[in-house]
């Protein structure tokens, strides 16, 4: 579960989803620096409903569908996304880089996108641009 959490707050640090702002383990916060992306992993892995809670944030409480990963979609971010992002898409489009002019720090940068169009899709994610350079790689 620790690797289907993971996956899930990284996709609510990129679709901006609002939470609760709360001590507890009932809620997320939304805090996109790593100390609150860590924080947001220690809420979720105490809550049973932590997955299914970010899916309905993310997708904007349109659907109350299970979690639709099953465990070879979860190595294969383990294994090929994770490590793409963290190496490759900061190195040139974080910090102080900005290739074609595109940035990947902020849900703003991502949804502004660069030259190409918006980073992310979040009405159709199988379209978005991030997604489909993840998949090229």
């Amino acid at each position: 579960m620790p690797s289907l959490v993971l996956l899930a707050t990284f996709f609510l640090f990129l679709a901006g989803a609002e939470a609760a702002e709360s001590p507890d383990v009932s809620a997320p916060a939304r805090d996109s620096s790593l100390e609150g992306l860590l924080r947001n992993l220690e809420v979720l892995n105490a809550n049973p409903d932590g997955p299914q809670q970010l899916l309905e944030l993310v997708n904007g409480n349109r659907t109350k569908t299970e979690w639709p990963l099953d465990a070879p979609e979860v190595q294969h971010f383990e294994s090929k996304i994770r490590p793409v992002l963290l190496e490759s898409c900061f190195k040139c489009h974080g910090g102080d880089k900005t290739s074609a002019n595109l940035r990947v720090d902020s849900r703003e940068a991502l949804l502004k996108g660069g030259d190409r169009g918006p980073a992310i899709n979040l009405d159709n994610p199988s379209e978005s641009l991030l997604l489909q350079a993840i998949h090229y790689g």
